[in-house]
Formats: C-alpha cells, sequence, structure tokens
C-alpha cells in the first residue's frame, strides 16, 4: 500500500514539478533527503523517483517563461563550480574509471539539482520553504531516532535509511549535527509558542538520535557545535545553562557502554597523533625512505603498528582507528605520486592500497580533507578549501551588513545556524569521509542566495530612502538609542 501510495503521488506531482519547477525541487529535496521510498517494502523500494523528479523539474527550469537563469556567482558558488568541474577531469584519469564516472555521474547530479537551487530560490518564502524542507526530511529521522534511544535507554545503535548518503551511524550523527541547528532558526523566528515547543522537541530529540548513533566523531562534532552555539548565543547564561544540562543528561542517561566507548575517544586521539608522529619520522628518514620505495618498509610498519595497536589499551577496543591510520597514509602517498590529479573518486580500494601499503586491507577515507585530498589532488583539494573558507566570510559579512536591519535579522539568524552546523560537518567530518555529501552543497548555497537577496533588499532600501537620509542604512542605529 505505501508503494502504491508513493509512486501515484509523485506521478501527479511530475506535471506540477513541470509547471512550477520550485515546487519539483522541493520534492527532489524531500525524496533525497527523508528516502520516504526506503519506508516501503515492494517494488517503490529501489525505484529512482528523484530521477523523474530532477527531469521533470530541469524542463520546467528551460521551457517555464516565469524563471529566469540567472546564477549570483558569489566566491562560493564559484569555488563550488570550479571544484565539481575539476572533479569531472580528475575522474578520466582516475585510478579505477569504471567506478570513479558511476561516482561522478551521482555526484554531478546533485550539483546541477544544487544549481536549480540556486536559479530557483530567490524570495524570502520561497528560501525558508526550502529550508523548512530540508531540516524536517533529515530532522524526520531524527525525530525517530532520538524517540528510540529515550525509550530504549540508549542501549541501542540507531542507523540512518538504508541505501541513503547517512545510512552509517557516523553519517546519521553527522547529518543530524549539521541539520539540528535549523530548528534552533525556525523556533527564533516564529510567535506561536507551540511551534516554538515543537522545535525544541525535534532539537531535542535530533541531540538523542546523535548520542544513540554511538558515533565518537559525532561525540566530538556535538561538542564543537555546542561550543559554537554558546558562542553564538545572544543569552550565554540560558545557553550555557542548556549545554551543561544536555551534557549532564547525557552522562547519567546513556548506559555503561556507550560511556566507555565515548571515554575512549580522547586516548584513542592521542595515541593516534603519536603513531603518526613517529611514522611521519620514520618516511622522512632517508635509509627508511630508500627502503620505502623499494617496498620493504611497508609490512614492517604495518606489524609494528598492529603490534603497537594490541598493546595501547585505548585502542585495544577500537581497531578502526588503524584503519583511519591505514586511509590518511595511502591519501598522503596518493598525493604524493600524484600531486595534481590525485587518484580520482573511489580511488580509496583494494587495488590502491595493494599499490602503496602492500598486505594492508582497504578502508574508507575517514575524513573529508584526506578523501579530497587523496581523490581530486592539491588542485582539488584547495578548490574545496576555498568553497568553504569563502562560504564562512561570507556569513561573516552577511552578519555585519544586517545586524542593524530589522528585516533582515531573519537572514542572520539563518546564516548563524549554518555557519553552526557546518562547523559541526568539519569536526566530526574529521574522522568521516562524507566529502560529497549533499547537505552541506545545499547550505553553501541557501548562502549564496541569502547574500543575493540581501543585497536586493538593501538597495531597494537604500532607494526607497528619503532624501537627506543616511546612504549606508544597514550601519543605522539601533531601535532603543533612536530619538
Amino acid at each position: 500500500m505505501r508503494d502504491l501510495a508513493l509512486t501515484l503521488f509523485v506521478l501527479m506531482m511530475l506535471p506540477v514539478a513541470v509547471a512550477r519547477p520550485f515546487i519539483g525541487l522541493m520534492l527532489w529535496a524531500w525524496i533525497g533527503y527523508m528516502n520516504p521510498h526506503r519506508l516501503t517494502w515492494s517494488f517503490a523500494y529501489n525505484f529512482r523517483f528523484n530521477l523523474l523528479i530532477a527531469l521533470a523539474t530541469i524542463i520546467g527550469i528551460l521551457f517555464s517563461s516565469r524563471v529566469k537563469i540567472r546564477i549570483p556567482w558569489t566566491l562560493p558558488i564559484l569555488f563550488m563550480a570550479l571544484f565539481a568541474v575539476w572533479t569531472i577531469f580528475t575522474s578520466q584519469f582516475a585510478f579505477r574509471p569504471t567506478a570513479a564516472l558511476e561516482l561522478l555521474d551521482r555526484f554531478i547530479k546533485i550539483q546541477i539539482m544544487i544549481f536549480a537551487t540556486i536559479i530557483l530560490t530567490q524570495t524570502r518564502r520561497q528560501i525558508i520553504s526550502i529550508v523548512m524542507v530540508i531540516a524536517f526530511s533529515v530532522g524526520f529521522f531524527g525525530l525517530k531516532g532520538g524517540l528510540f534511544t529515550i525509550m530504549s535507554g540508549g542501549n541501542y545503535r540507531v542507523m540512518g535509511p538504508a541505501l541513503s548518503f547517512f545510512e552509517d551511524n557516523n553519517a546519521f550523527a553527522l547529518a543530524q549535527m549539521v541539520n539540528a541547528p535549523l530548528f534552533v532558526f525556525f523556533m527564533r523566528n516564529t510567535r506561536s509558542y507551540l511551534i516554538k515547543i515543537f522545535m525544541l522537541l525535534m532539537i531535542v530529540f535530533s541531540l538523542a538520535a546523535i548520542l544513540g548513533s554511538y558515533s565518537r566523531g559525532g561525540f566530538i562534532g556535538l561538542s564543537v557545535v555546542l561550543l559554537i552555539f554558546w558562542m553564538k548565543s545572544r543569552q550565554k547564561i540560558m545557553t550555557g545553562v542548556l549545554v551543561v544540562a544536555i551534557v549532564t543528561s547525557s552522562y547519567f542517561f546513556m548506559p555503561t557502554k556507550w560511556l566507555n566507548r565515548m571515554h575512549d575517544v580522547i586516548g584513542s586521539s592521542l595515541e593516534t597523533m603519536r603513531m603518526m608522529e613517529e611514522e611521519e619520522t620514520n618516511l622522512n628518514n632517508e635509509k627508511n625512505l630508500t627502503i620505502f620505495k623499494k617496498g620493504a618498509i611497508e609490512q614492517d610498519l604495518t606489524d609494528q603498528m598492529m603490534e603497537t595497536f594490541s598493546s595501547a589499551p585505548n585502542i585495544i577496543q577500537d581497531k578502526s582507528m588503524a584503519g583511519r591510520l591505514h586511509a590518511w597514509r595511502v591519501a598522503l602517498l596518493i598525493v604524493e605520486d600524484r600531486p595534481i590529479l590525485g587518484g580520482g573518486l573511489g580511488a580509496f580500494e583494494q587495488q590502491t592500497f595493494d599499490k602503496y601499503t602492500p598486505g594492508v586491507m582497504k578502508h574508507a577515507a575517514h575524513s573529508i580533507y584526506f578523501e579530497v585530498l587523496g581523490e581530486q589532488g592539491y588542485v582539488g583539494f584547495i578548490l574545496w578549501l576555498c568553497m568553504h573558507i569563502s562560504v564562512l566570510y561570507t556569513i561573516i559579512r552577511l552578519n555585519r551588513r544586517t545586524r542593524y536591519v530589522p528585516e533582515l535579522h531573519w537572514v542572520r539568524d539563518l546564516s548563524g545556524m549554518i555557519w553552526v552546523g557546518l562547523f559541526g560537518y568539519y569536526s566530526a567530518g574529521a574522522f568521516l569521509g562524507m566529502a560529497y555529501f549533499d547537505l552541506p552543497y545545499h547550505l553553501i548555497a541557501i548562502v549564496a542566495i541569502l547574500k543575493a537577496y540581501t543585497d536586493t533588499a538593501l538597495q531597494k532600501r537604500l532607494a526607497e530612502a528619503p532624501a537627506g537620509k543616511s546612504a549606508q542604512p544597514m550601519r543605522s542605529q539601533p531601535k532603543w538609542r533612536s530619538r
């Protein structure tokens, strides 16, 4: 019944997506993030609904007289486009061309719809609508996972929707962490106490779901998010009390096995740093480097590292830390061998490990930074870094320009919460390979849209200002100082 209902709904909405592409855009985001077809059991489970919706939306963009194809080429969008083009280029020279092209197909489809979002989303209502669809689509699993964590006493691990970008528990924690600050934006910008309470519950359940994922990277990222949120809060005492309450309640609520797993984070991280420094020293030694090039030291290093892992009390329960070390080392060796092109998409496979570290089983990149560095080389890594640095700079500029403009305070709130979410992505992503996850790219696009909206609003405000008034209304005095 679910399969039939979902299929009929999507098919009925396709003509609407052609006639009104923005509705198709929201439908695409809903299917992409909430994955409702994964909640079915029959023919709809693997049906490619998003492809049909994307095609209908693009047809609507190309043939609708109401849509003007204009892209605000801000720095984040420029670097995003350059990174996508560079990814296409490196995929032609990838270690595994067939697999790279399959991954590239998915990535480019996401980028096309991200740029469709930039083209179609212009008004305040449209911006808030697309953010709401994203927030509640991802937040649905936060609500579901948070309820499950609370009802089970945190004794079971929470996972994301099957065959999605955030199916894995670590990826699920990252997605909820990036998404949860959006509910703070909605809570701040409504007058309804019922909506405020509902948004607060969504935040609480999302945080509970992050804890229930048993993700240590998620735990680190959540710590960073709470710290950044407290720093950006307007009421630091109340927010500080709330943060302390969250930390304290999680410590007393979660079971012992969760506490033991989180306690290993610091010890494992310190031991990892020490081992990486030792290995770097060995590789910098001329004699060892010569032996390494001959292919004799890899197995020796592997044996030494595994022996250390077996004896280290902080790591004995987490052998995945060894996998992270090996994956990061492989990423560095790839760019040493191919500094410009990298290994291409899908480089972290067994044949790559056999080439650079014989005898070591393959591991995922386990880091957005090493993933981009190893697969896209230094050029792609710099473009990717510039994209993220420029979006943070754009948010800072937005906050300054809208500080004294009451009708644009919602822009300041939304961009500020995106800032918080992105820092969660940067911190948790240091231990998780999610460099091509569509949510951060969507948020970057929304920041660019907010900038274009703010530019237009401030120009209009300036044009409508009475003669003799200040030429820079965005720097006007706050209301409580005016006379």
